[in-house]
């Protein structure tokens, strides 16, 4: 899932995310690490702004972001690629 939002984690950058069909926004919901809207802007509005008024939950979206941002490195990315390269090569 390396995307804008995981981008954005990765900096520490609060997200707000519009809810569309599988585009994976609950997902990041569950760990905390960002806003999940309803894709209209009045929402969306209200919780940008409700975010800027929000130093705390911005701190703790930060925090919440930095960790899942950091599986997504492309050095942890392609040891994994590797590994299953090679399973598969060995057929295990």
């Amino acid at each position: 899932m390396l995307s804008t939002r995981t981008e954005a984690m990765a900096t520490g950058v609060s997200v707000i995310a519009v809810d569309f069909l599988d585009n994976g926004t609950k997902e990041l919901a569950q760990s905390k690490c960002c806003m999940v809207n309803d894709p209209n802007g009045s929402p969306i509005a209200s919780a940008i702004l409700g975010l800027l008024d929000d130093e705390e939950t911005r701190k703790q979206m930060r925090h919440n972001a930095l960790s899942p941002a950091r599986k997504c490195d492309w050095d942890i990315a392609t040891d994994r690629m590797k590994g299953f390269m090679v399973a598969v090569v060995n057929g295990t």
